[in-house]
């Protein structure tokens, strides 16, 4: 966050938390200490991650500014969350508990895992878009015409989930969109991690 400078905007279209008011988050010249858990070598590391403050000019409230890695209220990172939930869905994967103990110390709990699947599930099947988000299917739509031919059938090709990973229907289409969501992102960045 070498951007984060004192007194700079965070962003014009960025509302504040409290208040909700357009362009009156500045950043301060504090920065603070937020702990996380980062992918490392031999499994998880917990790591205290320098974030920039910013504060509210209308309502004068502080907050720290994460990085994209790091989501709110969550001590996992996001690359550690995509670690493991692509794992789970590869094709002769191991089951929530195998996975999670790959993972090694400071690993999340397998329910946790589980949670994350379903979220992530969700969000790309699109039950989870709201009026403040853009709906996933805008973002495939686009993608497909950017690429041609590519994306859609990237997308509505079956994934082969093991039977022993779900029970319901409902779990087998958040895993199957799981495992198109890491096909489909593997493919269209694939220098990316």
């Amino acid at each position: 966050m070498a951007a984060a400078l004192k007194g700079e905007d965070v962003g014009h279209e960025i509302a504040c938390p409290v208040c909700r008011r357009l362009g009156g988050l500045k950043y301060t010249s504090r920065r603070l200490e937020r702990g996380s858990f980062w992918p490392g070598k031999g499994g998880v590391d917990a790591r205290n991650t320098p974030v920039p403050e910013c504060r509210c000019a209308f309502c004068r409230r502080r907050f720290r500014v994460l990085p994209v890695e790091i989501a709110p209220f969550k001590t996992y990172t996001l690359p550690v969350i995509e670690t493991a939930c692509s794992a789970y869905v590869m094709p002769g994967s191991q089951s929530l508990k195998g996975i999670v103990k790959l993972m090694g110390k400071r690993a999340p709990n397998r329910t946790t895992l589980h949670g994350w699947l379903g979220g992530l599930g969700a969000r790309t099947l699109g039950r989870l878009d709201r009026h403040q988000n853009l709906p996933v299917s805008a973002l495939i739509g686009e993608s497909a015409q950017c690429l041609p031919g590519k994306v859609s059938a990237w997308w509505t090709r079956r994934s082969n989930i093991a039977h022993d990973k779900y029970r319901s229907n409902r779990r087998l289409e958040q895993l199957e969109a799981c495992a198109r969501l890491f096909d489909a992102s593997r493919r269209l960045f694939p220098k990316q991690a």
